[in-house]
């Protein structure tokens, strides 16, 4: 947004000059464009991509609309598919993804830089509730807030025999 703003203030400054000079006009005109079509690819590129998956289906980006993320999670809760799960290619704000299963059972992850993660669980009966968790990820990357969520990570962290027997591997 910065760039473009730069890039409108140097079209003024364009115009400006064209009343003085039109040859370095032109110039000036062409380097704006340019411009703005660099931060316009840019931005388009930098689009989130996610993937969908319903168990029955996986969904990737181009797919994925507020209308399918709504119309899944009603199939959720009508038992049809048994879990969906959107999933950034990278982390959105260090979380890997959001899930729901059957009777809303919300989850999502979030790792740090030392790849250590930690999952949160949250249970609800509101549909609506859900579709703003999964409309945000996708739309506003936005992971959930989870400050009265139950922290599950211990209950999937390895033993620690399979730990201890990960470390041996590794030497």
């Amino acid at each position: 947004k910065i760039k473009i703003l730069s890039a409108l203030q140097a079209d003024c400054s364009c115009r400006r000059a064209d009343q003085r000079s039109p040859d370095k006009s032109h110039a000036k005109q062409k380097s704006f464009y340019m411009a703005f079509i660099r931060v316009t690819k840019k931005e388009s590129s930098d689009k989130m991509k996610f993937e969908l998956d319903t168990g029955d289906r996986i969904y990737q980006t181009s797919e994925i609309t507020e209308e399918l993320i709504k119309d899944c999670i009603d199939r959720l809760s009508r038992d049809k598919i048994e879990f969906m799960v959107l999933q950034p290619r990278n982390p959105v704000k260090h979380s890997q993804f959001v899930q729901a299963l059957r009777g809303f059972v919300v989850e999502t992850r979030f790792i740090n830089d030392n790849q250590e993660f930690s999952q949160y669980s949250y249970i609800t009966e509101d549909k609506i509730e859900v579709e703003t968790i999964f409309v945000n990820y996708w739309k506003e990357n936005m992971p959930p807030n989870v400050e009265n969520w139950k922290d599950i990570t211990k209950t999937l962290e390895p033993n620690f025999l399979t730990r201890l027997i990960r470390k041996l591997k590794k030497r």
